[in-house]
């Protein structure tokens, strides 16, 4: 059943407000493998670095999904935390081509 139903979803975005694990996010690739954006407004007290990390992972592991922007809420969201963001990125290659921005809490990241 979640085999026929992921074939025939033609679902490209998606926003979460809440997410409780990155299970979320993995069942969610799998479910909608054309999905192209996800968007999650609260990762709760999920720490930031291995969140993001976990989701780039999922990504790099699956070729066949459709996964290319990314955006997430940080309440407390400053300089230092996008720099870190941008070095463990570059540092364990989890992304070559890509564009990461703040927009006041929010982080937005696009790769090819």
């Amino acid at each position: 059943m979640f085999l026929l139903i992921s074939k025939t979803n033609k679902i490209t975005k998606v926003y979460l407000e809440n997410m409780t694990g990155i299970e979320q996010v993995d069942i969610l690739i799998k479910l909608c493998p054309r999905m192209n954006y996800l968007q999650i407004n609260n990762i709760n007290d999920m720490e930031v670095e291995l969140f993001l990390k976990e989701i780039l992972s999922i990504q790099m592991e699956d070729i066949d999904n459709c996964l290319c922007s990314l955006c997430f809420r940080i309440p407390l969201l400053d300089d230092q935390m996008m720099e870190t963001l941008e070095e463990m990125i570059d540092h364990e290659k989890l992304l070559i081509n890509y564009t990461i921005k703040r927009v006041c809490d929010n982080i937005y990241l696009h790769w090819r």
